[in-house]
């Protein structure tokens, strides 16, 4: 192992080296030709006592200014006890003192005006540090951990301090912020455990999470809400119950987790100057029942009110363009709230777990990411605006009692086809999202993942044939689902897709299908697997995890030595082919309600609807036809799927006098008509006693006719197979096609 780690760093030392243009007095520089400057980069000076660098240096008869201390340049050089950095230089670099732990002094000129993020890190016996003038801010972590560190000059031209800009200097011990400070980031003096004087500027208008936490100036405060400058920063000490605030006139922020943890606080009133609230402010204040708002306010931060159970109401949202991630999630009681015309963004987890009854989208809005509204139980309607171009996985997951989704049909990316109750990515036919009423319509490619994983309330699922893929988890621990119908045309079948539905007990596979991922029917309780595929594929041994020992698999006939041969599929204890044929169902309609039987126990029944008056019309008069062409097999596991059962239903007016009535709604006497083919003969179910029934080619030819007489009135014909023929009954004609 120690010849490997040598031959590494052996190998690292040319890297080292050629990061460089030129090397003078043991310092190591690039050279900038256009500017003729020069920046510091390495040395071999990192041993010794003290560092000199040079104002200038000459290569040939070129003069380069040094300006900069590169990154890293002498970071971990123990040994170095004091650096004198000319008046040339303008910036130093990140890190680059980084653990000079014997560093005791360094002159840092007026010229510099940037220092880079952990320059002096771990500096632990700096002592002071007087800042040039013409810096304006001090970076993140610049001298965090520089233990002996007493005092630091802040000039005027400073604006800001970065996070944890002084973090864990223990001894210091006074700070005196000119009024040209107004942002000290989070942590920025966190650990300053002997800092007991702090002059703060009334021009602060920000301040970070734990900014002064563990410092003596902050034990010396009263209990209560501390203010520094225009920030309401903290509330110190254990807050009485029933607490009711009033955050004073003037404040614009409120720093993260100032009230985070604040049991007694029930009602905060913010006043209209706030503009901003920090990321955790009101974490787990769990007796917090209604929110203030200002209507000024225009950011607040990631799980600003995460786990606050009791809260009720928020009366604004101000002037908000973004609800950060996390902002509302676990808000049991939010039933409901008003986002703001102009919000672009509801971020990760924003609502998740939330009460929501309702909410309205905003026109404005772009982006919903990830498990945004997820486990929101009490919503049930689901609105997407024209303006959403962005929906991440699992917006809506595991809404218990979600049954309506609906896209504008002015959205360019999304689409809720034929009310189908889910979304659909137009340009891709990909369903990204479902809930317990959805039906997936034809036409859709891709069921996306995770789009109904978790959904409690689905029961059954039927896959049009126009499906290829079921992406991974995508029916994932739906514990009601039971029934599921897949499709020729099925292609692929993802990992974990049908997975934990502890309801499934029994499959088909079509012939299709070329691949099943792992771990797809995991946790399912099959015990009938009907394969029709034909030249079986290798398979993940965690495909039918634990179901091997316990389901039987049917397969094709002739090919059950072939799925002993093939892994995992040899796996399946009892391996059976299929011989028999379900039988052919039949088609009733009653009462508004389609009915199918078959004489096949236990048969499922596949079901297509056709109705020719939905599509696109380009007419200022539409006749409409107002017929249904219906298909349906039957399948059962063990057996082959059926021959399909065609059928039309119309309706006849039995009033033709109320039609062409323009004012108010006609309420229209019909009587529905089902036509059945079978070998020729022509089934007509519903036709009114005595009517006039004939059938006729599409040619005009009459190939058959009778008067209905009872429920059912049948007429042969010469017809075969895939003709079309004309019934008219009494004055009414509808065309159907023979099966």
């Amino acid at each position: 192992m120690k010849k490997h780690l040598l031959l590494i760093i052996m190998a690292l030392l040319p890297m080292i080296a050629s990061a460089y243009d030129v090397i003078v007095g043991g310092l190591y520089f690039n050279l900038d030709a256009n500017a003729k400057t020069a920046e510091v980069t390495y040395g071999e000076s990192k041993q010794s006592l003290a560092v000199t660098i040079p104002e200038t240096i000459t290569i040939g008869s070129t003069t380069y200014t040094v300006t900069s201390i590169g990154d890293d340049t002498f970071a971990q050089c123990d040994k170095i006890q004091s650096v004198t950095l000319p008046s040339s230089i303008t910036h130093i670099g990140k890190s680059a003192f980084y653990q000079c732990l014997a560093m005791t002094e360094i002159n840092i000129p007026n010229s510099v005006i940037e220092i880079d993020e952990g320059a002096f890190r771990y500096c632990w016996k700096l002592t002071s540090i007087d800042l040039p003038n013409a810096l304006t801010k001090i970076s993140n972590a610049t001298f965090s951990n520089c233990n002996s560190l007493e005092t630091v000059s802040i000039h005027s031209s400073i604006t800001s301090i970065g996070e944890r800009a002084f973090y864990g200097c223990l001894k210091l011990n006074t700070i005196e912020l000119p009024n040209s400070v107004t942002s000290i980031g989070d942590n920025a003096f966190n650990g300053c455990s002997s800092l007991s004087t702090l002059n703060l500027s009334e021009t602060i208008n920000s301040v970070g999470s734990y900014a002064f936490s563990d410092t003596k100036w902050l034990q010396d405060q009263p209990d209560g809400v501390v203010y520094i400058g225009k920030v309401a920063y903290l509330y110190k000490g254990t807050m009485p119950d029933n607490t009711v605030l009033e955050i004073n006139e003037g404040t614009v922020q409120i720093s993260g987790r100032a009230f985070s943890q604040c049991q007694g606080l029930v009602s905060i009133k913010l006043p209209e100057t706030v503009l901003s609230i920090g990321e955790y402010t009101f974490l787990g204040c769990k007796q917090l029942e209604s929110v203030h708002m200002s209507s000024s306010i225009k950011s607040i931060g990631e799980w600003a009110f995460v786990d606050c159970q009791q809260l009720t109401s928020i009366n604004t949202l101000g002037l908000l363009t973004e609800i950060s991630d996390g902002t509302f999630s676990n808000c049991q009681n939010l039933n409901s709230i008003n986002l703001p015309d102009g919000l672009i963004r509801i971020g990760q987890q924003a609502f998740q777990s939330c009460g929501l009854t309702s909410v309205v989208l905003p026109e404005s809005l772009t982006t919903i990411e990830s498990n945004a509204f997820s486990n929101c139980n009490g919503l049930e309607t689901i609105v997407i605006p024209a303006s959403v171009s962005t929906i991440s996985g699992r917006a809506f997951g595991n809404n218990k009692n979600l049954k309506s989704i609906s896209v504008s049909i002015d959205n360019p990316k999304y689409d809720s086809r034929n009310n189908c109750n889910a979304i659909i990515e137009t340009a891709s036919n990909t369903l990204l999202f479902g809930c317990k009423s959805t039906f997936i319509p034809d036409g859709v490619v891709i069921i996306g993942e995770l789009s109904f994983g978790g959904c409690e309330g689905i029961s059954s699922v039927v896959f049009p044939s126009s499906v290829k893929e079921i992406g991974n988890a995508a029916f994932a621990s739906c514990p009601l689902l039971g029934t599921v119908q897949l499709n020729e045309g099925l292609e692929i079948i993802g990992e974990q897709a049908f997975s934990e539905c502890s309801a499934l007990d029994l499959i088909t596979l079509p012939s299709s299908v070329k691949v099943i991922r792992a771990w797809a029917f995991a946790g399912t309780n099959l015990t009938n697997i009907t394969s029709l595929i034909a030249k079986p594929f290798v398979i993940n041994p965690n495909v039918f995890y634990s179901l091997y020992s316990r389901a039987t698999l049917c397969v094709p006939e002739g090919t059950k030595a072939n799925y002993e041969n093939v892994s995992s599929w040899n796996q399946f204890a009892n391996i059976v082919e299929i011989t028999n044929q379900c039988a052919t169902p039949t088609i009733k309609y009653e009462k508004g309600k389609l009915t199918f039987e078959c004489e096949t126990e236990g048969a499922e029944f596949v079901t297509s609807i056709a109705d020719p008056d939905i599509k696109t019309y380009n007419s200022s008069e539409i006749n409409l036809s107002v017929t249904y062409t219906i298909d349906v097999y039957a399948k059962a596991t063990g057996y082959k799927n059926s021959e399909t059962a065609t059928a039309t239903l119309c309706w006849i007016d039995a009033n033709p006098q109320t039609e062409g009535i323009e004012d108010g709604v006609a309420q229209v006497t019909a009587n529905p008509v089902l036509i059945q083919s079978n070998n020729g003969k022509l089934c007509i179910t519903g036709a009114k006693e005595g009517a006039d029934i004939a059938v006729y080619s599409t040619s005009g030819v009459k190939l058959g006719s009778a008067i209905a007489k009872g429920n059912t009135t049948t007429i042969p014909t010469a017809l075969k197979d895939g003709e079309i023929a004309i019934v008219k009954i009494g004055d009414n004609s509808i065309k159907v096609l023979v099966k």
